[in-house]
């Protein structure tokens, strides 16, 4: 099987199911694979979103605008891959690309769609991926063990989480809340989500939002942005009205994570997402159920200012 994994995610996923030496090409920003003697073609591009007026091969296939002759010279059988259109057009979507990729590489080639909104769904989309690729234990295997690791987590951190509230910073400019599968796992570790569980992205919000929430812990983690610079953002936030007044911040309970990393890519990097989330609910330092450094605090933080 010639395989061509056209999200970062699925290409994690397509590695976990050890399935890695079946790719022929990645999409522009997935993990570099180089295993054996397998080189996988990078196929580049920018992101387009697809609407229902607007429909080609390159802007359809995925959240990259493709080079169809970079698929073409890669020439897969399987492309996996998250249409980036309404959930009623992917079908359409779908059909059309089939189409469009048999002319282009002269043979039939199916095409494959996921499109995880929540905790649920991700759990879905590993069983619905490792079937459609012939590994259906692959799947399974890692839905359950996620969620038992999630379930002991939250039965032994019960007490120090419970009822908790919790605002998590997916951007700074505009202000969002992490949203899609992150209010599940919040709630699954037994605290409160600022951001509804509803599957939705995360909601564009105002200062004085979190204001009257008034979070007893807030976690920072920008998508797409690391560690080092999602910490430098303390002196941005200690600057706004009323930030001495939140609970979480009179408490020390302010805390910077990489959202480049962690938190909105579905795959087994969820397991350390969660670690993050627990940890930070649960008061516990980087390093004992996380690996070490994978937060900062802001007490930390206000000490080694002089860093950042």
């Amino acid at each position: 099987m010639r395989l061509a994994a056209l999200e970062p995610y699925l290409v994690g996923l397509v590695d976990s199911f050890g399935l890695t030496e079946n790719l022929v090409a990645v999409c522009g920003g997935c993990p570099a694979f180089t295993k054996g003697k397998v080189t996988k073609a990078r196929v580049s591009g920018r992101a387009l979103s697809v609407t229902a007026r607007a429909y080609s091969l390159e802007a359809s296939i995925c959240s990259q605008i493709l080079n169809p002759t970079e698929l073409q010279a890669a020439d897969p059988e399987v492309i996996i891959t998250q249409v980036p259109a309404d959930k009623e057009l992917v079908p359409l979507v779908l059909d059309n690309l089939r189409e469009d990729l048999a002319a282009l590489l002269g043979h039939e080639v199916s095409v494959f769609s996921y499109n995880p909104c929540t905790l649920d769904g991700v759990f879905e989309v590993y069983q619905r991926l490792a079937r459609d690729l012939g590994v259906p234990d692959k799947g399974l295997e890692l839905a359950h063990r996620q969620k038992a690791q999630f379930m002991v987590w939250g039965d032994n951190f019960y007490e120090r989480i419970k009822g908790k509230r919790l605002s998590v910073l997916s951007s700074v400019e505009p202000l969002k809340l992490a949203g899609l599968w992150v209010p599940d796992l919040i709630r699954l570790a037994g605290a409160l989500s600022q951001a509804p569980a509803d599957g939705q992205p995360g909601p564009e919000v105002e200062w004085v939002d979190v204001l009257k929430y008034r979070p007893d812990v807030i976690l920072v983690a920008p998508e797409g942005m690391d560690l080092k610079d999602a910490a430098r953002l303390f002196r941005y936030f200690e600057k706004l009205p009323g930030w001495d007044d939140i609970p979480a911040v009179k408490r020390g309970e302010v805390y910077f994570a990489s959202g480049a990393t962690h938190f909105y890519r579905p795959g087994p990097e969820l397991t350390q997402s969660m670690a993050v989330l627990m940890s930070v609910l649960a008061g516990f330092e980087s390093g004992y159920i996380t690996p070490r450094d994978s937060f900062y605090k802001l007490r930390w933080l206000e000490v080694q200012r002089h860093r950042f």
